[in-house]
């Protein structure tokens, strides 16, 4: 049998030009995480990093991307004496909801308090998850608090307390709806509950030091029922963080941004929270 050496040369093409194209596709995995903010170790092998991406978000807001235009801000919800509602949005995609309180209306006013709700819901992926199947998600967005000291408002889990009597979302739902939220408490960086019928915060947490800060904030449902959060400042500094029970909430999938005012008199003064650069993630068990 006849014996052809190989062509070195060409041996040496072929391997520079595999190499080339790999490192290139390193190269565009590590910008497609970087871009999606999931993090990733310069070590990681391309399959590694390639795994990372089965936790890509089904929503994201992106720099400089009007949500409102983009298609990624759903319908908004005047759940308790709300004369107007509205998505409101500024500069590098920054938006939160914007309300007038309907001062005639009484329909939620308890032991002499007096409450407002408003909510919006996000478009997400349909197909992507199914209600009871909860587990695996988590909602990143950058934020800031300005504004007054009154009434909560922020990003998280809305249910419908009373389950199939009302459906998911229904304006003025006589039974209330709970949730949980994280973003801002009076002013302050936390997370908060709503209570049936409209009750004070449930398990309210928050942090009196750093009254209207600017940073990164995290809710994210883990196993065993639990909900954790975290909030960074724009250095990347722990803030806040932590784990508790949310009961009910835990149950939900339908992710909302909004207000909720608890106030002993019929206020148009709320604290706001902006947010932008908005991800939701969803990892199936």
């Amino acid at each position: 049998m006849t014996f052809t050496p190989p062509d070195f040369s060409q041996i040496l093409a072929n391997e520079q030009t595999m190499n080339s194209r790999l490192t290139t596709l390193r190269n565009n995995l590590r910008a497609g995480l970087t871009g999606a903010g999931i993090s990733y170790s310069q070590s990681d092998t391309i399959n590694q990093l390639i795994d990372k991406y089965e936790i890509l978000p089904i929503f994201q807001t992106d720099v400089n991307v009007n949500p409102n235009t983009a298609g990624k801000l759903g319908t908004l919800y005047k759940m308790a004496n709300i004369a107007a509602a509205s998505w409101s949005s500024s500069n590098n995609g920054k938006y939160h909801v914007a309300y007038t309180n309907d001062t005639t209306q009484d329909q939620f006013e308890e032991d002499g308090w007096y409450y407002t709700a408003a909510f919006g819901k996000f478009i997400t992926t349909p197909g992507t998850f199914y209600y009871g199947d909860n587990n695996g998600w988590r909602i990143e967005s950058k934020f800031n608090i300005t504004d007054g000291w009154n009434g909560l408002m922020g990003i998280g889990f809305l249910i419908d307390a009373n389950g199939s009597e009302s459906g998911m979302v229904k304006d003025y739902n006589a039974g209330g709806y709970t949730g949980t939220f994280i973003g801002s408490v009076g002013g302050y960086p936390g997370v908060f509950s709503l209570d049936d019928g409209w009750g004070l915060e449930r398990s309210s947490v928050y942090d009196e030091d750093h009254a209207f800060p600017s940073g990164t904030m995290i809710l994210e449902k883990g196993d065993d029922y639990e909900m954790s959060y975290l909030f960074k400042d724009t250095n990347g500094n722990e803030l806040l963080s932590g784990t508790w029970d949310p009961f009910d909430t835990w149950n939900s999938d339908e992710i909302v941004f909004g207000a909720f005012g608890s106030d002993g008199y019929k206020s148009y003064s709320h604290t706001t929270c902006n947010a932008w650069e908005t991800k939701i993630y969803y990892e199936p068990e």
